[in-house]
């Protein structure tokens, strides 16, 4: 009987990819308890705070291409299918600011994943991937998260990124 903490992963392109996932899933938990710990109190009054009734802040997006043709999905699926080295990838998302994109791809073999690339993908590996789920919550951790692993990042799409995956997705 295998135990519940072995992988079903048959390659290590599988496994890697799993990995990926596993450490985003940590990485989400742990700021979601850094956060927890650090919120102030309620207030005691029994009103709402301020911040309750708000909606979340439009899209920081300006200035980012969306845009992501049939043709450009089928030339990107090969290139970043051989770079996480799996059989096949779907193209779902784009964003592109000042020479950088990230690019959401589904690998059908873990969750969904965003590569950062500081170039085109076809002219090198990305630079670095983020997967796993997000809660609204969490906008400015994963913003400083993209910062961090995305040397040199142009704010403006670290921060449409990090409303994206826990506002715009949804």
């Amino acid at each position: 009987m295998r135990s519940r903490f072995q992988t079903s992963a048959r390659t290590p392109s599988e496994l890697r990819v799993r990995r990926a996932a596993w450490f985003s899933l940590c990485f989400v938990a742990l700021v979601v308890t850094l956060v927890a710990v650090a919120a102030p109190a309620p207030a005691q009054s029994g009103a709402p705070s301020p911040s309750a009734s708000r909606s979340p802040a439009p899209p920081p997006c300006g200035g980012v291409d969306r845009t992501l043709s049939a043709a450009r999905k089928a030339a990107l699926a090969p290139v970043i299918a051989k770079q996480l080295e799996v059989q096949r990838v779907d193209v779902r998302q784009s964003f592109g600011f000042d020479g950088w994109s990230v690019i959401g791809v589904s690998t059908h073999q873990a969750d969904d994943a965003y590569l950062f690339y500081s170039h085109p993908p076809p002219a090198g590996k990305y630079v670095t991937l983020w997967a796993g789920a997000a809660a609204p919550n969490e906008q400015n951790a994963i913003a400083r998260w993209v910062a961090a692993h995305a040397n040199g990042i142009p704010a403006t799409l670290a921060s449409c990124f990090a409303w994206y995956v826990t506002h715009g997705s949804r």
